[in-house]
């Protein structure tokens, strides 16, 4: 995708469309034992992901609320800090594994226009004893290459190239890999786009960029300034809980008058145990 906002180019070849586009027609002639196995590695999922339309506007004004500081966006008046943890759960990834250790250089001689004709060859081909097997490596090379580690160069790393398929796939910490090197993209790209004044190249976001824009222009906001907050990293669990109380009891809530609920936290606390006891107990007797 590419596209400008106030004057500052971006460009990423992050794009759902495209990636499905050319998976479907495999997907369509794979088993469902295959499909387990992609479904297992974290993968299948991956297939299913709605189209999202081609924001960068909002993509670069995340890149100018990134804080290199904090190693978070600052939404508002809060902190949201993009954790390995974030985009395993965006993707339905498994944050478990090895480490990858992702490297441009040196570049292989394959291409990814290589690769994709790889994919519709062996969507026609007859069928053989390893076709299947091929169709699933081939589409893990894909998923690599297109959806998780898009490049602005169209030739693929060498270090891609040497997983070979499905087995090669699950012995890595993909979440982890994505997470790192979009991470080390943030800070200088987020630096430009404070810096620039004049219309120029602000230069590639590469990777799963998707990941950054999972959405949030569809979601509505609406900031309760007298509703009761949190003054830690460790309660709002808690708090979510109390919220859902008070709305599910369908009662005109007057947010102002819970203020005290931090101060309660330990109250809150002991009673949701109670209350878990108390329900294990009376499970136990049925």
């Amino acid at each position: 995708m590419a596209g400008h906002c106030t004057g500052t180019y971006l460009n990423s070849r992050c794009a759902i469309s495209t990636f499905k586009k050319y998976a479907e027609p495999i997907l369509e002639l794979l088993s469902e034992h295959s499909l387990d196995l992609l479904r297992e590695a974290g993968l299948l999922q991956l297939f299913s992901i709605p189209g999202v339309p081609k924001n960068i506007p909002i993509l670069y004004r995340l890149l100018r609320l990134y804080r290199p500081d904090k190693a978070a966006f600052l939404l508002g008046q809060y902190y949201i800090k993009f954790t390995v943890n974030k985009v395993a759960l965006i993707l339905g990834l498994p944050n478990r594994g090895d480490d990858f250790h992702f490297h441009r250089a040196p570049y292989s001689e394959v291409k990814q226009s290589d690769i994709v004709a790889e994919l519709n060859q062996l969507a026609n081909e007859a069928e053989s004893e390893d076709l299947e097997q091929r169709r699933v490596d081939a589409l893990v090379k894909f998923s690599l290459t297109k959806f998780f580690l898009p490049l602005k160069s169209l030739t693929i790393p060498e270090c891609l190239q040497q997983i070979g398929g499905l087995e090669d796939f699950r012995r890595y910490n993909w979440a982890k890999t994505i997470h790192g090197f979009l991470n080390a993209q943030l800070t200088p790209l987020h630096n430009l786009s404070c810096s620039r004044e004049e219309p120029s190249s602000l230069g590639y976001l590469e990777g799963c960029s998707i990941i950054l824009v999972d959405n949030m222009d569809d979601w509505p906001t609406t900031m309760v300034n007298v509703a009761p907050t949190q003054n830690n990293v460790d309660d709002c669990g808690v708090f979510v809980m109390k919220y859902m109380e008070k709305i599910a009891s369908r009662e005109v809530i007057c947010w102002s008058k819970h203020k005290d609920w931090q101060i309660q936290m330990s109250a809150f606390r002991a009673q949701i145990a109670c209350d878990l006891i108390r329900c294990f107990l009376v499970a136990g007797k049925e």
